[in-house]
């Protein structure tokens, strides 16, 4: 018998999702090394810049999200050192952790005011 825990949710259902959510984040994880050894693969690298800054923030934000650290430096371990000329890291004031990668100054376009 599968006792009710709330309105809406039973055990079973709990114990479905919790599951799903563990596949869920190992196949995520999994996507976000492919991506990145695909932008890796690109030979002219300053033409992507802007693409590998959202692909490599949208999973650093998901794998925080996650509390997945060691899956995070990982993944910043598997980038391209060459890369890293146009990025750094931001890390957070207050918790000391990764935060976002970050286009560096000289490679941000300058916007003009008049």
């Amino acid at each position: 018998m599968v006792s009710p825990v709330s309105r809406h949710y039973y055990i079973m259902d709990i114990i479905s999702l919790l599951e799903a959510y563990k596949i869920a984040r190992k196949s995520n994880i999994a996507k976000a090394f492919v991506s990145i050894d695909n932008l890796n693969k690109i030979p002219n690298k300053e033409d992507r810049v802007i693409d590998f800054l959202q692909t490599v923030n949208s999973y650093l934000g998901m794998l925080r999200n996650r509390n997945s650290y060691g899956a995070l430096l990982e993944l910043l371990r598997y980038v391209d050192p060459e890369w890293w000329l146009y990025f750094t890291i931001a890390i957070d004031k207050n918790t000391k952790k990764i935060k976002k990668v970050v286009l560096k100054d000289q490679y941000k376009k300058k916007r003009i005011i008049v």
